[in-house]
């Protein structure tokens, strides 16, 4: 199986009461599309489904579900495994690993109580807002890029025009850095044609071309 996954997130804000129907066809649908007709199965990409609700989604007392596929003996109780020659072929060691997987996450029944990263991130999710001292990987990155999106007009049009002189003051730099690295570049050419240097030599130290000499040395 390849190692590739395709991710769906999808964020819900009204209630939807065939909403566990639709994430169902979605991955299906993103299954379907991944495989070209005539491949072998065994190319079918593993898909990992996130929603993010902000509505009380099924009946349940949790924030955060997960699903995922077993097959369970009906008399026996035992799950379904893959045998030797399907785990050194497939490159997994679980059933489970070939079918698409959930996370529900509903954001209303989030209590506020950060036990694991993901609760940094549902935290963030629920309040718009990450607190210094959380420590998952990446969170701190989003809290700037989070304090922009919640300017207000009058702040986010300061901002704006603060990046701006920023990206042209870069600009300036960088045209500053070029222009001067082309001057000196102009000056080896010049020394070296009143050395007498081939244009093949020149051309190999200063790496520019011989059309670009030439027109050096025709500017004087």
């Amino acid at each position: 199986m390849p190692n590739t996954n395709l991710i769906i997130i999808e964020v819900q804000v009204k209630s939807e009461q065939d909403f566990l129907h639709r994430i169902a066809y979605r991955t299906a649908k993103l299954l379907s599309e991944n495989l070209n007709k005539g491949e072998s199965y065994q190319n079918i990409k593993k898909i990992i489904s996130i929603s993010i609700t902000y509505f009380n989604l099924g009946a349940g007392t949790d924030y955060l579900y997960h699903g995922a596929t077993k097959f369970i003996g009906v008399h026996d109780k035992d799950i379904l495994g893959l045998t030797k020659t399907q785990i050194e072929q497939f490159k997994i060691n679980e059933v489970k690993k070939i079918f698409p997987e959930y996370y529900l996450i509903r954001v209303g029944k989030f209590t506020d109580e950060i036990h694991e990263a993901i609760d940094e991130w549902i935290y963030m999710l629920k309040h718009d807002e990450i607190k210094p001292g959380f420590k998952s990987k990446n969170i701190q990155q989003v809290s700037e890029k989070l304090r922009i999106i919640n300017l207000d007009e009058a702040q986010r049009k300061a901002y704006d025009r603060f990046m701006d002189n920023r990206s042209y003051e870069a600009s300036m730099l960088l045209s500053s850095r070029q222009e001067g690295k082309r001057e000196k570049t102009i000056a080896v050419v010049k020394n070296s044609l009143q050395q007498g240097l081939e244009l093949e030599v020149i051309s190999s130290i200063t790496e520019q071309s011989i059309q670009e000499i030439q027109e050096i040395q025709n500017s004087g």
